[in-house]
C-alpha cells in the first residue's frame, strides 16, 4: 500500500473527497494510489500541501512511494 493511500485512510476521507480538495479526478487519484501512472508535478505539489507532508515522504522516482513495513 502507498503512502498516498494511507494518509486518505488515516483521515478517514474518500477519492473524491480529496480530488475535490487538490482539483484532481478521483479515478486519476486511484490510478496514483495503484501505481498504475506517473504523478505529474503539478499533483505531486497539490498533494503534499493538502497532506502537510514533504514530496520525499509520498513519492519517489514519480509514482506513490510504497509504505515500509
Amino acid at each position: 500500500m502507498t503512502r498516498l493511500k494511507i494518509l486518505r485512510l488515516e483521515r478517514r476521507l474518500s477519492l473524491f473527497d480529496v480530488g475535490k480538495s487538490v482539483d484532481i479526478r478521483d479515478n486519476v487519484l486511484s490510478t496514483y494510489e495503484r501505481r498504475r501512472n506517473t504523478v505529474y508535478p503539478k499533483h505531486r505539489r497539490a498533494l503534499t500541501e493538502f497532506y502537510g507532508v514533504a514530496e520525499g515522504e509520498l513519492f519517489e522516482d514519480g509514482f506513490a512511494k510504497e509504505a515500509s513495513e
